[in-house]
């Protein structure tokens, strides 16, 4: 019921156009996921809002995501390509999209998140349970583990973010 634009010049002429909002939770209800935290994931979320709670969760990340984060953000991806790369070379092959340019954003991410390199495997295990959400032939097998790796990635955050207010260590 949807579709893909891929083209700069047609993704700006869409994104100015008023008829065009956010989906808000409209793709977990579509496929009858009408509570808990697949739900809470569109419903709360910032790219998924319209209007003002689109305005009000977007201004709390334009303040998370000043100049000091974008620079970790470059850091972060270099280092998480030079890795896949070294990985690539170690194993003398490797399959791009799977293997190689799925992985960079859930590494960049963890590596902004501070997420430790002997967790980063299990986090990004976790991501790819949640991404299964997303495919439009997820079963709804793919939908219950989908659930349960968001639980566990909320709960992870949770708890880093608890430490790292209490001056605990990431890993204590």
């Amino acid at each position: 019921g949807g579709l893909f634009v891929l083209r700069h010049a047609d993704v700006v002429q869409l994104s100015s156009d008023p008829r065009i909002v956010a989906t808000e939770a409209a793709i977990p209800e579509s496929r009858g996921v009408t509570e808990g935290i697949l739900h809470e994931f569109f419903s709360l979320g910032m790219l998924t809002a319209n209007g003002a709670p689109h305005e009000r969760r977007r201004s709390i990340m334009s303040r998370a995501l000043s100049t000091v984060l974008a620079k970790e953000l470059r850091a972060s991806v270099r280092n998480a390509t030079e890795d896949l790369i070294d990985a690539v070379y170690a194993q003398g092959t490797a399959e791009f999209v799977s293997q190689f340019a799925d992985k960079i954003p859930v590494l960049a991410l963890a590596g902004i998140l501070g997420v430790p390199q002997e967790e980063r495997a299990v986090f990004v295990s976790h991501v790819g349970e949640l991404s299964r959400f997303f495919s439009p032939t997820s079963t709804t097998a793919d939908i219950a583990k989908s659930a349960e790796a968001a639980a566990f990635l909320r709960d992870y955050l949770m708890l880093k973010m608890a430490q790292s207010h209490t001056g605990a260590g990431f890993m204590d």
